[in-house]
C-alpha cells in the first residue's frame, strides 16, 4: 500500500512539470512571434535590391544615357549593335518606386531607344 501511494503522488507532479515545459515553449513562441509582427510594423521591409535593366541608346548619347541612372549602379555588358546603337545591362540599386520613377520620366526622352527590366519574371 505504501508503494502506491508514493507513486500517486509522483504522478501529478510529472504531469505539472510537462505542462509548465510546454506552456514556456508556447509562451517564448508568442513572444517571438509578436516581435516579429511589431518589427513589421516600427521598420517596414523596403525593396533595395538590384534591377538589371537592359538599355538601348545611340552610341552618342550613351554618356547622357548613362547619367540617368544612380551613381551606384554598375554596368555589366555593353554590346555595339548594327547603326549605330549601343545595348547597356546596367545593375542598379534602387527602390521599386525609385525604378518605377525613373522609367516615368524617360518615356519621351529621345536619347533612350529602349529600357528592359531583366529581373522582371515576365520577361
Amino acid at each position: 500500500m505504501q508503494k502506491l501511494c508514493e507513486n500517486a503522488a509522483t504522478t501529478p507532479i510529472g504531469i505539472c512539470c510537462g505542462f509548465g515545459y510546454i506552456l514556456m515553449a508556447i509562451t517564448c513562441t508568442l513572444l517571438i512571434v509578436t516581435a516579429v509582427h511589431i518589427s513589421y510594423y516600427t521598420d517596414p521591409p523596403d525593396d533595395t535590391g538590384e534591377h538589371i535593366l537592359s538599355v538601348s541608346c545611340p552610341m552618342d548619347k550613351f554618356e547622357t544615357v548613362r547619367a540617368l541612372f544612380p551613381a551606384r549602379s554598375h554596368i555589366d555588358q555593353l554590346t555595339r549593335e548594327n547603326n549605330n546603337v549601343v545595348s547597356v545591362r546596367i545593375t542598379c540599386k534602387m527602390r521599386r518606386d525609385e525604378l518605377n520613377s525613373l522609367l516615368s520620366r524617360n518615356v519621351h526622352n529621345l536619347d533612350v531607344l529602349s529600357i528592359r527590366l531583366i529581373d522582371d519574371p515576365a520577361s
